[in-house]
């Protein structure tokens, strides 16, 4: 994960390969790599075991192997139903993984006003957390894909759901970043602009970007984003 001056990115992960830019629950491990993302100067660091980390990923976690022989270090997923298998494969070969806690799509029923259900969500989400925190191959933790779609990014609720969750994933696991991805930016940067009001608790901003690339670190400055991105998707 390559970290450049303010607003220009951190590593891409997922694509084919990256693309770089300016409850007691048994845990799998007991050998955390600490993770950490530090500020030098105007530029921004990934640390992994207190040196530098740079992500060259790939989305999912079929043909790893492949993913190793291209060259490639790291993985993200969607979900983290199978993040125990996930973590054993990618520590076998060597590489990183990026754990995504899947959250509810509005436009797939999920109702972020429901506190039962975002309750729920809450406690699957720290469930995740606590069994898989020490496994070695853990890089960060994704919070959620995307569910930001429906309402263009004009949810509240929804971003303080993020919020509580992402708070809880660091009082338990203070070892490894989070991460929200959303799709683009949004218009006049709304997304990135309501992530920094009321997602404090998330240290890197993942942006999934299809056709917007090349203007990206321009349209994140405008939108007074200040903490690290990754492009998590991208695409002509």
């Amino acid at each position: 994960m390559a970290f450049f001056s303010k607003c220009a990115a951190i590593a891409a992960s997922v694509g084919v390969l990256a693309l770089f830019f300016s409850p007691a629950v048994t845990p799998v491990y007991g050998q955390a790599v600490p993770v950490k993302v530090v500020k030098q100067n105007d530029s921004w660091q990934l640390l992994r075991g207190g040196k530098p980390y740079f992500i060259k990923g790939a989305g999912g976690s079929d043909r790893l192997e492949l993913l190793k022989a291209s060259g490639g270090n790291s993985i993200r997923t969607w979900g983290a139903d199978n993040a125990g298998k996930d973590l054993d494969a990618a520590q076998k070969l060597g590489l990183t993984v990026t754990v995504g806690i899947w959250l509810g799509h509005p436009q797939h029923g999920f109702k972020y006003d429901d506190p039962k259900m975002v309750a729920d969500q809450l406690a699957k989400a720290r469930a995740v957390v606590a069994k898989n925190r020490d496994h070695p191959a853990l890089l960060a933790w994704g919070v959620g894909n995307e569910m930001e779609m429906a309402s263009g990014g004009n949810d509240d609720n929804m971003w303080r759901a993020v919020e509580e969750i992402a708070k809880a994933i660091k009082e338990l696991d203070p070892n490894h970043p989070t991460v929200t991805v959303i799709a683009e930016i949004g218009d006049g940067g709304v997304k990135a602009k309501k992530v920094a009001k009321l997602c404090p608790s998330i240290d890197i901003l993942g942006v999934n970007s299809y056709g917007g690339l090349a203007s990206l670190p321009t349209r994140l400055r405008v939108a007074d984003w200040n903490k690290p991105y990754m492009v998590t998707e991208f695409g002509t």
